[in-house]
């Protein structure tokens, strides 16, 4: 998973996930909303919402985020958190 509170790096296996979304003071000053979802297809939904989380040198940032979600056999099953729309976008083609 690419995660917002990990500062947009990959997360692998899930006590690294439990680690980086209940543990680490990135969890603590993150929140988001959803603004809107379209499916793509039938496996992989574009998340745009608003977000707050913290830097990694400091402060915070408050800003729009997507996140391409993908589902495998019914469970998510990938998470990428982007900064842009565009980058979604190849995103999603580059899964595909």
């Amino acid at each position: 998973m690419t995660l917002v509170m990990t500062h947009f790096r990959t997360v692998q296996g899930r006590d690294a996930i439990v680690e980086a979304l209940y543990r680490r003071r990135e969890s603590l000053l993150y929140s988001a909303r959803v603004d809107r979802f379209d499916w793509l297809d039938d496996h992989t939904l574009l998340v745009r919402g608003e977000v707050r989380y913290a830097e990694q040198e400091g402060g915070l940032v408050q800003s729009t985020i997507w996140w391409v979600d993908q589902f495998r056999d019914g469970l998510l099953w990938r998470v990428q958190a982007l900064r842009n729309e565009p980058s979604a976008g190849r995103a999603d083609q580059a899964e595909t």
